[in-house]
């Protein structure tokens, strides 16, 4: 889970996220997430190599690039699950 002002970052198996009015999905294309209505251009293969340099140098952990409205998200994915009272409290 990662989060922002006005926005929620969270990620799991499509068939365990809730539905929920006014939330933007996302899917993964070339490594590089993005909205499921929307596509990439230029590619997004070539805007994750642009982004690159931004990701953690860390090994042992894989990254997430997220294209969210105007946003670029570039961050470490979590270690652990998200807890659900804490996605309520940031929800609110």
């Amino acid at each position: 889970m990662s989060s922002g002002p006005g926005w929620l970052l969270v990620l799991g198996d499509p068939a365990e996220l809730p539905w929920a009015d006014k939330v933007t999905y996302l899917g993964w294309d070339d490594g590089l997430l993005l909205p499921t209505t929307r596509a990439c251009s230029p590619g997004a293969d070539l805007v994750r190599a642009a982004l690159a340099s931004h990701l953690p140098d860390d090994p042992e952990r894989r990254a997430v690039i997220a294209l969210i409205g105007g946003d670029v998200l570039v961050s470490a994915l979590p270690l652990r699950p998200a807890d659900p009272d804490q996605l309520l409290a940031v929800a609110r």
